[in-house]
């Protein structure tokens, strides 16, 4: 019998900032675990929900150079727990998703993330409509053609 936690993902640091608020939740990511909490990518999720876009931008230009850790614990203490809607957010929804080797690559590297979350983070950029802005941006940056 495998006691082994299964490992948590994007939607769960999403779930405990908006409604378990464990405060070592953060704490208690394997290193694995961590790179896929990229604090730019939660942000612009959460930035899809209606009710947190006031709350967000009161508090997003006091949260640069903070550390994921000190992000998270920022976001559970300035979002009230609750049942969010997330506009163009749906899990099950994969159709038109390409992923592409490259973006694959350029992900893993940013993020310094393995290439199945890299595959999740093309999923959420799909979902939020930041695929393409994201894919010019780590193109420049890391000097390969579009």
């Amino acid at each position: 019998m495998n006691n082994e936690q299964p490992k948590r993902k994007f939607k769960d640091h999403i779930e405990q900032i908006v409604n378990i608020k464990d405060k070592d939740y953060y704490k208690s990511l394997t290193s694995e675990e961590r790179k896929s909490f990229s604090p730019w990518l939660i942000i612009k999720y959460l930035s899809h929900c209606y009710e947190l876009v006031p709350i967000l931008g009161e508090y997003l230009p006091k949260m640069n150079d903070l550390t994921p850790e000190q992000t998270y614990k920022v976001l559970i203490g300035i979002i009230p727990k609750g049942d969010y809607t997330f506009k163009v957010i749906n899990s099950k929804k994969k159709k038109g998703v390409v992923y592409s080797k490259d973006m694959i690559e350029l992900l893993s590297k940013e993020y310094e993330c393995s290439t199945q979350t890299s595959r999740e983070y093309i999923e959420i950029l799909y979902d939020i409509g930041e695929y393409q802005k994201t894919r010019e941006f780590l193109f420049k940056k890391y000097g390969k053609k579009l």
